[in-house]
């Protein structure tokens, strides 16, 4: 079996079998021609959901909806083909290195919402109360 690594002490993808061998070259998945862009992050987003919602950084997102406290729709430039897509992502509440009050932001998706254009996510506080993160991270990834 092969894997695909990203090593961040090359400028390229590397590749690393199964007996932990480092080779900095170009993959065939099984022999099969796999596309592995399949495999990679569909979209992301790093934006304050404080205040005024505004993006800082992304890929393959068109907007962010401020739905409520706590609460986000992400919507896709580019559809994704099936809703069995991964969200992964982490919320920061304040500025400080570590949350205010004893709270700890966690990030999940709303149930029932999600669809090929519009992920919907919720930032909470570490009792379930949704609020309002200064930095909300969001990663989209599986097949395409």
């Amino acid at each position: 079996s092969w894997f695909i690594i990203l090593d961040t002490r090359y400028s390229s993808p590397s590749a690393i079998n199964n007996q932990g061998f480092l080779f900095d070259h170009k993959i065939n998945l099984g022999g099969d021609n796999t596309d592995l862009t399949a495999l990679t992050n569909k979209a992301y987003v790093n934006f304050n959901g404080q205040g005024t919602v505004s993006m800082r950084d992304c890929f393959n997102v068109s907007a962010v909806i401020d739905d409520g406290v706590g609460k986000y729709s992400i919507v896709f430039e580019k559809p994704m083909q099936t809703t069995n897509y991964i969200v992964n992502g982490t919320a920061q509440l304040d500025e400080s290195g570590a949350d205010s009050g004893g709270h700890t932001c966690g990030l999940r998706r709303w149930s029932g919402s999600t669809t090929t254009t519009i992920v919907r996510v919720v930032t909470q506080d570490s009792s379930g109360v949704a609020v309002d993160c200064i930095r909300v991270h969001v990663l989209v990834s599986g097949w395409s």
